[in-house]
């Protein structure tokens, strides 16, 4: 905890934990309930990382460290994959995936990112 770097913590968390918590990300837009426990996983880490006390601001530790939110990463995410199947139409998994959408209702996205950080 006190012997590496913030920096170095900020990887280790990207590239183990976070790659974790975002399987399957790709083909399933969350609800905003099952988001805030990614959230709170987040912020937990960035805390420990920089060892900073539990009220400070959740956005500056997010831009200190150049994280998206997990609503925004799994819509950026969902964006890739459906931009693939859309190159890939030949797969009878973008057809799977297209009925699913169909059945939703959520075939149009609305791809304003209200809540990213710039």
């Amino acid at each position: 905890k006190n012997q590496w770097c913030p920096s170095a913590k900020i990887n280790v968390y990207k590239l183990f934990i976070r790659s974790q918590m975002e399987y399957g990300m790709q083909i399933n837009l969350y609800q905003s309930s099952e988001i805030k426990s990614f959230e709170r996983t987040q912020q937990l880490a960035l805390r420990i990382a920089y060892g900073v006390a539990w009220n400070t601001s959740k956005n500056a530790l997010k831009r200190l460290s150049c994280l998206e939110s997990m609503s925004c990463r799994n819509k950026l995410l969902n964006a890739r994959f459906v931009r693939s199947l859309k190159q890939k139409d030949f797969l009878p998994a973008a057809k799977l995936y297209y009925l699913k959408l169909r059945k939703r209702g959520s075939l149009s996205y609305d791809w304003k990112f209200k809540n990213c950080i710039a």
